[in-house]
C-alpha cells in the first residue's frame, strides 16, 4: 500500500466538456485518460490515467488511475509516489475561455472528494496543494537526482 501523504490539485485546462452532448465531461475525461494510456502503454501496460479522479462541470467523478498505484500527474516524480491526483475539468486560468469560477457543483463534489480522502488516508489540511505549489514544496533530494535515470519519470505538458 501506498503511503499516501498529499493531494494535488488540477484543472485539465480544456474545455469542460468534449462536445454539447458531453454534458457531464465523461467523454473528454474518457480522452485525458486515452491519450496517457497510449503514452505508457509499452511501459506500462496497466497504467489507467495520470490522475486518479477526474471532476466533471456538473459535478459527476470519474475514478480513473486505482489510488493504490501512482499516477504521473506531477512532473516531481516523488510526489507523484505519496499522493493522490484530482484533475477539474476545464480552464480556470485562461479568461478569455473561462470567467476563472468553477461551477457549484463541481467545486461542491471537489470539496466532499477531499474531505473524504483527508480522513481516509490521514492528510492534513497544509498537504492539499495545487499543482503548481507542488514542485516547490516536494523537491527532490540531490541523492535521487542521479537515480531518476533509473525511474520512470512523469513529464507532464
Amino acid at each position: 500500500m501506498r503511503n499516501i501523504k498529499y493531494i494535488i490539485l488540477h484543472h485539465s485546462a480544456t474545455d469542460y466538456q468534449a462536445n454539447k452532448d458531453d454534458i457531464d465531461g465523461k467523454l473528454i475525461g474518457r480522452t485525458i485518460c486515452d491519450r496517457t494510456q497510449e503514452k505508457w502503454k509499452k511501459e506500462f501496460p496497466d497504467y489507467k490515467c495520470d490522475y486518479h479522479f477526474i471532476i466533471g462541470y456538473t459535478g459527476e467523478v470519474f475514478k480513473a488511475q486505482p489510488i493504490e498505484q501512482p499516477s504521473c500527474h506531477c512532473t516531481n516524480y516523488q510526489a507523484n509516489l505519496v499522493s493522490i491526483g484530482i484533475c477539474f475539468l476545464g480552464n480556470f486560468e485562461n479568461p478569455e475561455t473561462s470567467s476563472g469560477e468553477m461551477p457549484t457543483e463541481q467545486f461542491n463534489t471537489g470539496v466532499e472528494l477531499i474531505k473524504f480522502l483527508m480522513k481516509q488516508y490521514s492528510i492534513p489540511l497544509t498537504n492539499i496543494l495545487r499543482h503548481r505549489d507542488s514542485f516547490q514544496t516536494l523537491l527532490i533530494p540531490q541523492t535521487l537526482q542521479n537515480a531518476r535515470q533509473k525511474l520512470p519519470i512523469c513529464s507532464h505538458a
